[in-house]
């Protein structure tokens, strides 16, 4: 028969989940959707029934949570007495050319404390890649960690502890993620500043905006890069200005103060001595939503030769480091093994994770940056260095997810490049003579960064300490 257990979470993600275990050989039997949404009580999902919260105290199944709100739920479910539980996630961790697969990890907090430690503060880190909280946990003032536990939740190993830190954390600092108890300390650092529309201000059609709204409104802070950041995520999610607090981000601190060469080496393993090194940081294209632009080989030109390229690389003293995002690097990781290239090297997540770095130690190793849409390059204007973009989708990407900031090239101090041969020569024009767009980046420096001074870690952790000794009016 199998075991008998329940789905919470009628959504895509549920969805995904009963194809999975309906594929295994585990024994799982799925009765039933439970979920939060009242409108599907009583319907069928998948063609399964749809149950209510309530409804699960009277069941005698496993709960697979299967919801990107996980956390809320299982406070929901500690809630209604229900202390073990499965969740069914994106395994973490994998090798980057096997295909995208999927785990289910069970917990148990049947004989856990689950009370509030009023002196515990949760950091969760969804990635080493541009990571504001990995980087506010490593450059932590000592004052700070011998006052305060400090826990890094790491969503990559959700681990035996990791809902356990969450819930009984006085402060819930996150950058992707959103409140999920309202008498926490809820702070969001984000991911990177805005060029492209979130929630009201996108075009992709299946999100819930009124839901963001309201999931932003249960913050407490929000920081800031300056005035412009804070009027362009205000018009994505429509919350009031009191939230914003302009800090500056901790990932930035590490352009000021790290050793990215060194880094670099020891993340590669290659000597770059005597190398000029590229970056290219392409923008994410997929969505949770299914949602997708995409290109068709490394930078998207129309007859893009990349062994003509690895050559060109070689002939002028040159390596790119290629960093895609965590979910993107399958698609292009195998081709680059492949084909033995000597002058790229890609960085992955696994990397990252298996040196304890954050990929922004490294960042100011870069003598120059190719991008398209990422967000990455307001951050690379501190370094006031060479920035190259390869907007080769541009027209199909403002109709499909919609620019915040219009022009595009009002607001990408470098040359565009459309083709293999453009893009060659502006990487030697512009590795010759770095100062020819300096006024239009230290232009756009000043309105995006309103401090440029690595201290972005020291402003939020006086800012959070503030709030742990007020207390911020939370009843527990």
């Amino acid at each position: 028969m199998g075991r008998k257990v329940i789905l919470f979470g009628a959504s895509t993600l549920g969805k995904i989940a009963l194809e999975y275990l309906q594929k295994t050989d585990k024994g799982y039997k799925v009765i039933a959707f439970c979920d939060n949404d009242r409108r599907k009580w009583g319907m069928k999902f998948a063609g399964i029934p749809v149950i209510s919260p309530e409804e699960l105290k009277k069941e005698n199944s496993q709960i697979i949570i299967t919801s990107l709100y996980d956390t809320a739920i299982v406070k929901q479910l500690f809630g209604l007495g229900i202390f073990r539980f499965a969740v069914f996630s994106r395994r973490k961790g994998h090798d980057f050319f096997s295909e995208e697969d999927y785990q289910v990890r069970e917990y148990d907090y049947r004989n856990v404390n689950l009370k509030r430690n009023d002196k515990r503060i949760a950091l969760r880190s969804v990635t080493n890649s541009g990571s504001n909280t990995l980087a506010l946990y490593k450059l932590a003032f000592p004052e700070i960690l011998e006052r305060y536990d400090v826990r890094l939740v790491e969503d990559q190993d959700r681990d035996a502890d990791f809902y356990y830190n969450l819930l009984t954390s006085k402060t819930v600092v996150m950058t992707h993620d959103l409140a999920f108890d309202p008498t926490q300390i809820n702070i969001q650092l984000w991911h990177g500043f805005p060029l492209k529309g979130l929630s009201y201000m996108s075009k992709y059609s299946k999100q819930d905006v009124e839901q963001n709204h309201l999931n932003w409104s249960k913050l407490d802070i929000i920081t800031s890069y300056s005035q412009l950041y804070s009027t362009l995520m205000n018009a994505c999610y429509g919350v009031s200005w009191k939230k914003y607090v302009v800090t500056g981000m901790p990932r930035n601190d590490f352009l000021f103060n790290s050793d990215g060469r060194k880094k670099l080496t020891s993340l590669c393993r290659q000597d770059f001595r005597e190398k000029k090194i590229l970056f290219y940081m392409p923008t994410f294209r997929k969505t949770p939503f299914g949602e997708e632009n995409g290109v068709s080989n490394l930078f998207g030109f129309e007859n893009f030769d990349v062994f003509s390229f690895d050559t060109f690389l070689f002939e002028h003293n040159l390596h790119l480091i290629l960093k895609l995002h965590p979910l993107e690097e399958g698609l292009v990781a195998r081709d680059i093994i492949e084909k033995k290239l000597r002058n790229i090297t890609l960085i992955t997540e696994k990397q990252l994770k298996k040196e304890d770095m954050e990929f922004y130690e490294t960042l100011n190793a870069a003598d120059l940056l190719i991008t398209d849409y990422s967000s990455v390059y307001f951050d690379y204007l501190l370094l006031d260095r060479p920035l190259i973009f390869v907007p080769v989708d541009l027209e199909e990407y403002i109709e499909t997810r919609g620019l915040l900031l219009e022009p595009y090239d009002a607001w990408t101090p470098g040359p565009k490049c459309l083709d293999q041969a453009h893009l060659e020569r502006e990487i030697v024009r512009n590795l010759t003579h770095p100062e020819a767009y300096t006024q239009e980046r230290k232009a756009l420096s000043r309105i995006v960064h309103r401090y440029r001074d690595g201290n972005a870690s020291d402003r939020v952790w006086r800012l959070i300490d503030q709030l742990m000794r007020d207390n911020k009016g939370k009843k527990v």
